[in-house]
């Protein structure tokens, strides 16, 4: 069966191009690939509690650029057409958009 996620986000990208720099996506890709070191501590917090807090994962370059790709895309992906007054509360908290 065909990737269909891939082949959309494919097509959305064609769509809305922004022109966004071709380095600057490669190395905001890099950056979520790096190894990021985990103390013995951190490793047990983590066994023990389900979650642990890490500091300075991603360089604030890399949130940059997914925070705009995040906004972009989903301004992309809008299907809401009714004005904020007359939406429900839920429906004014959150934006649903498929993938």
């Amino acid at each position: 069966m065909p990737d269909l996620t891939i082949e959309r986000r494919s097509q959305i990208n064609r769509a809305t191009d922004t022109g966004a720099s071709a380095s600057t996506s490669a190395d905001a890709h890099a950056d979520l690939h790096s190894h990021y070191p985990l103390t013995p501590e951190q490793i047990a917090r983590f066994a023990r509690d389900g979650f642990i807090k890490l500091k300075d994962v991603l360089t604030a370059q890399t949130l940059a650029h997914y925070g705009a790709e995040i906004t972009r895309l989903t301004l992309a992906l809008n299907t809401q057409t009714q004005a904020l007054q007359e939406r429900s509360t839920y429906d004014k908290a959150f934006l649903q958009v498929m993938n």
